[in-house]
């Protein structure tokens, strides 16, 4: 069947009255039922998912040793051509991220990570993961933000971290801790110790990081991010049925998206033994709540760190309050599919948090809905033209990292910073056209080791009148804060 995902097949999603950045309250607008045909339809070759791995080139959390991602006995499928959407988000420097399979172990079958926008940070390139061939099966092999100016390079296994945590107290609330890292120099390790940095207003750092590859670890440096709200769209994984992407000239069209801001930071987790986040009812058990990771010692997280800092120890009750409630409310959490999410929605209009509960939507509602006008803009024909031509460099880039690093070899009889014998050639970036790198120094920070003698800056202000607490449910636990908000997006962030 030579189908693209389009059209007719989502606009059972349009009914839906609550855009992902502005919930709208359910009993303001009566949800119509979807089109005649579509849930057959939807029952036959695809369900869009509103649970599953968030895309890592939206967001990876800092592990401090390199994840080893465990084998796989099924063979992945070929990657899916996708059709870039008609909207993208507004900024200089959005580009289109392909998607990839990933390997959903409950369901022991791959769903498709949709590609997604992206806002490029500053001087980095994205270079990415890919299915390796090993023994007893198929590894993953995670993608990663390189440095725009070089090629990639592969080095030996680094030791264990050493990052136990800061040994000494913050200079200030308006600092935090950049974790210390092994730095390969002159054929061997160094352990380079973490320290204390002003936190820089938009700006989050991602540390330094070292990726497994097929052969030997890709090592990326610390680098500025944008928060959520800046960072692009994400897109709805997608489980095909009937192997529909096999078929000649299949196509896949993303339209369905997920919220890429509040409502991402509600229902989000950290799986450590894969070395991503993931969102979604991933409530009790199986996943660590991203608020918590940064307590364990097997990582960090620069994001939640960042929103902190950024809006005080209200954002983190609420956050931690609205965790609780979904915990303990297994009937009020995301549905895992768009199909059951408007189920869910036309069974609790009344549901007064309805518009926390709900994670999916289309693109196209979302362009329509009420105060993102200046966020989205149509993708001109030019313009469509120049983006495929990037993703098509990027996605060629995963067949020249797999050559390049199938090539390396490991001598066993060899020291172990002499272990990895590297290949003469590295993995050379391609210049991708129409992204302009903002300047250091103006519109970017300088990196933080450079800014540890310079004042700090202040929190944001809170703007605006104080939420009243909203009317909880009368079961609510008692452990719940009580001051959570009636509408998550008009908090201070």
């Amino acid at each position: 069947m030579n189908t693209q995902f389009a059209g007719k097949s989502l606009l059972y999603c349009a009914v839906l009255a609550f855009g992902p950045c502005i919930p709208i309250m359910a009993q303001e607008r009566d949800i119509a039922p979807p089109p005649p045909g579509v849930a057959a339809e939807l029952d036959g070759d695809y369900e869009v998912l509103t649970r599953g791995y968030l895309h890592e080139a939206f967001a990876t959390p800092t592990t401090f040793d390199p994840v080893e991602q465990p084998i796989i006995e099924k063979q992945p499928p070929e990657l899916i051509d996708e059709i870039l959407p008609d909207h993208r988000p507004a900024g200089e420097n959005v580009i289109w991220i392909p998607g990839y399979w990933a390997y959903e172990q409950e369901q022991q079958d791959f769903i498709w990570i949709s590609g997604l926008w992206r806002n490029v940070p500053p001087g980095r390139q994205w270079v990415p993961g890919y299915w390796h061939d090993v023994s007893g099966g198929f590894q993953w092999v995670a993608g990663t933000w390189i440095r725009a100016d070089g090629p990639v390079s592969f080095f030996p296994e680094p030791p264990q971290s050493q990052e136990r945590g800061p040994s000494s107290v913050a200079p200030s609330a308006n600092h935090f801790y950049v974790p210390g890292c092994w730095v390969y120099q002159d054929n061997r390790y160094g352990w380079r110790p973490g320290y204390w940095a002003p936190y820089q207003r938009g700006w989050v750092w991602v540390p330094a990081r070292y990726t497994r590859a097929a052969n030997g670890y890709v090592y990326s440096d610390g680098y500025w991010d944008y928060p959520f709200d800046r960072r692009g769209q994400v897109f709805a994984p997608v489980r095909f049925r009937n192997q529909a992407y096999a078929n000649v000239g299949f196509r896949f069209a993303p339209q369905a998206v997920i919220d890429s801001n509040v409502g991402l930071m509600l229902h989000l987790f950290v799986r450590p033994d894969r070395g991503m986040y993931v969102f979604g009812d991933y409530y009790g058990g199986g996943a660590t709540p991203w608020f918590e990771y940064g307590r364990s010692d097997r990582g960090y997280d620069p994001l939640f760190t960042y929103y902190q800092w950024h809006s005080g120890p209200e954002f983190v009750n609420r956050i931690q309050g609205w965790n609780k409630y979904f915990d303990s409310h297994p009937d009020y959490r995301p549905r895992p599919t768009l199909t059951e999410q408007l189920a869910f929605t036309n069974a609790h209009q009344d549901f007064q948090y309805l518009g926390q509960a709900v994670l999916g939507d289309t693109l196209e509602n979302l362009v329509s809905t009420r105060g993102n006008a200046d966020r989205f803009m149509p993708l001109e024909a030019g313009q469509r033209e120049s983006l495929t031509g990037v993703t098509n460099q990027i996605r060629g880039l995963t067949g020249e990292r797999l050559r390049l690093e199938s090539a390396a070899s490991v001598d066993a009889n060899a020291t172990t910073n002499q272990s990895l014998r590297l290949p003469t050639e590295k993995l050379n970036l391609p210049a991708l056209p129409g992204i302009r790198v903002p300047e250091v120094g103006r519109e970017v920070p300088d990196i933080p080791s450079n800014l540890r003698n310079v004042a700090p800056q202040a929190p944001r202000v809170p703007r605006g009148r104080d939420l009243p607490a909203p009317n909880l449910p009368r079961n609510l636990p008692r452990n719940l804060p009580r001051d959570l908000p009636l509408d998550l997006p008009r908090l201070p962030f």
